[in-house]
Order: structure tokens, then sequence, then C-alpha cells
């Protein structure tokens, strides 16, 4: 995938868990890895997957 599958998969998952109003943020735990690392997301992190 790659340093944009490892982009878009947090993205979209924060995208989709922050799809209702009473979530704003989504902390995502996982292995910190070449591209991707945990941490808590909101939409604004991912702003320029919405273009």
């Amino acid at each position: 995938m790659g340093t944009t599958g490892t982009y878009c998969y947090p993205g979209e998952t924060v995208f989709i868990l922050t799809e209702n109003d009473l979530n704003r943020l989504d902390k995502i735990e996982m292995d910190y890895g070449s591209h991707a690392s945990p941490g808590v997301y909101s939409r604004v992190d991912f702003s320029d997957l919405m273009k």
C-alpha cells in the first residue's frame, strides 16, 4: 500500500466513526509502524481527504 494506503486507512476509519455528531475524536491503538502511528485523531487531521 505504501504511504498513501497507510494514510487513507486511518482517515477512512476516523470519518466512519465520527459520522455521528456525538463522536468528534477517535483514538486509534496500534503498533508503531513505518508510516502510521497510534493516537487521537479527528476529521481535521485528514481534511485533505475531503477534497
